[in-house]
């Protein structure tokens, strides 16, 4: 894991639940990388605007490897890029909670659809699901107080 004032994040193949310092991962369906920092200069705990990653595995179309460890490629397929589906629940701790909302961001940076934050006490609650996303797979999610 990677704990800092202004950045959690986490790598994991385990779908048990991980408790980081303000991050949360409270279920998986597969291993991820899940990273939230700060985007206004600010530490994590008192963030108005932060950035989500939840990073699974990307590859080419009809991409081949020599065999099932995946480590030698042998045809560099095409595009698209193909993102794996992956659903995360996730919690985080802010002072800020009750001003912040949610969103999937696309690859150019832009707010998509909205995704809904539950208050629990001094944190917030999500769920990130790239199969629900109408724009298409991303890996990228914004929490922004409003």
């Amino acid at each position: 894991p990677v704990i800092t004032p202004k950045t959690e994040a986490v790598v994991f193949d385990d779908t048990k639940p991980i408790n980081l310092n303000l991050l949360k991962v409270l279920s998986a369906e597969s291993g991820a990388l899940v990273a939230v920092s700060a985007m206004d200069n600010q530490p994590l705990l008192s963030s108005k605007r932060m950035l989500v990653v939840l990073s699974t595995d990307a590859r080419n179309s009809d991409m081949r490897f020599s065999d099932d460890t995946n480590f030698k490629a042998t045809d560099l397929g095409h595009l698209p890029v193909l993102i794996r589906a992956n659903k995360v629940k996730l919690a985080l701790k802010n002072t800020n909670q009750s001003q912040l909302k949610g969103y999937s961001v696309n690859l150019r940076g832009q707010r998509q659809d909205a995704i809904a934050l539950k208050q629990i006490s001094d944190s917030i609650e999500f769920e990130l699901d790239v199969r629900k996303l109408s724009h298409g797979a991303t890996t990228y999610f914004e929490i922004a107080a409003e």
